[in-house]
């Protein structure tokens, strides 16, 4: 009978804690670089939720090993739903397989709050590149197997391992040119230095409005709402390429399921907001919120999804 009574006050006193959450600013951990896409989602999100609760959620930059650094400091954080990550699938679902060993393991060590949406990449050629479509660059490219070249935002990135996929898929031999960052890649591109990359559109908006840069096809099995004259590479040439990041908002493993349910309601809120869609859509993401249920489900799927990605591309970091 004691045990019981003490187990009803324990679940009265969380339920009231989660009625009461957030008595403090929150923490919104970042692990890419300001000015791209996840600051531009932490900010807009939290921006709403402190217009609707009064507490500040403060935007903190975690930089470096891929995002892992980022993970790994919110693995570490106490589970009270005082420190959020607003992150993509790097974090859950490349790092980990970079290394020997992983400082946290996304399916046991996070807990999923809410998608916000799915961030494509777009392939891109310089104009000098004489292809109009996927399918004449691709025969471009078989023409000239182990000539061209690739540029990525780094090792183990999306961009080199979409394009690794790209690569496996048409059966093409294509140097991998790895840079620091997106931004750098696709500049590489635009100057012609190489002949392809994977980037993401904002990486992409500088080549594509002075003209040095074509676009020639989306990395997702569907086109994009916000992108709609932009063809998938699987309708152009190569059938059931399909291929993107999860942005999301994380808690460590743990965070009482009444705080969780408070910030997945206020998230989907703020995402519905005319505003915020428009900013986001603007910065390249297609906009798809979803259940922390679904979302939980998607962080181990990419997890296994993206780990044999790593072990194709070959992707590497020291330890």
């Amino acid at each position: 009978m004691r045990f019981a009574a003490f187990l009803v006050s324990v679940l009265i006193a969380a339920a009231a804690w989660g009625q009461t959450y957030p008595s403090k600013p929150v923490r919104m951990l970042v692990g890419s670089a300001p000015g791209g896409i996840l600051e531009v989602a932490a900010r807009s999100i939290g921006n709403k939720l402190h217009e609707k609760w009064g507490q500040p959620f403060l935007v903190e930059f975690r930089l470096g090993a891929a995002g892992s650094i980022a993970g790994e400091a919110l693995a570490k954080s106490p589970p009270d739903g005082y420190t959020l990550l607003v992150g993509e699938s790097g974090i859950w679902g490349v790092s980990p397989h970079l290394v020997t060993k992983s400082p946290y393991d996304p399916r046991t060590d996070f807990t999923a709050v809410s998608q916000v949406g799915v961030l494509p990449v777009f392939l891109v050629i310089p104009t000098g590149v004489p292809a109009s479509n996927v399918v004449e660059f691709i025969e471009y490219a078989r023409q000239r197997q182990g000539k061209l070249a690739y540029a990525s935002g780094g090792v183990g990135s999306i961009h080199q391992l979409t394009a690794e996929l790209f690569k496996s898929m048409t059966k093409l031999d294509i140097l991998h040119v790895p840079y620091k960052g997106g931004g750098p890649a696709a500049t590489a591109v635009l100057s012609g230095e190489v002949q392809m990359a994977f980037v993401s559109y904002a990486g992409a908006l500088v080549g594509l409005s002075n003209g040095k840069l074509r676009m020639l096809g989306i990395s997702t099995a569907k086109r994009a709402p916000n992108f709609p004259d932009v063809p998938t590479v699987s309708e152009m040439g190569v059938p059931g390429f399909d291929i993107a990041t999860t942005l999301g908002v994380i808690a460590p493993a743990g965070t009482p399921p009444e705080i969780v349910a408070r910030l997945h309601a206020e998230i989907m809120a703020a995402v519905a907001a005319p505003d915020v869609v428009q900013r986001l859509s603007d910065a390249g993401l297609v906009v798809a919120p979803a259940s922390s249920e679904h979302f939980g489900g998607v962080i181990r799927s990419e997890y296994e999804k993206f780990g044999e990605l790593v072990k194709l591309s070959g992707a590497r970091r020291a330890d």
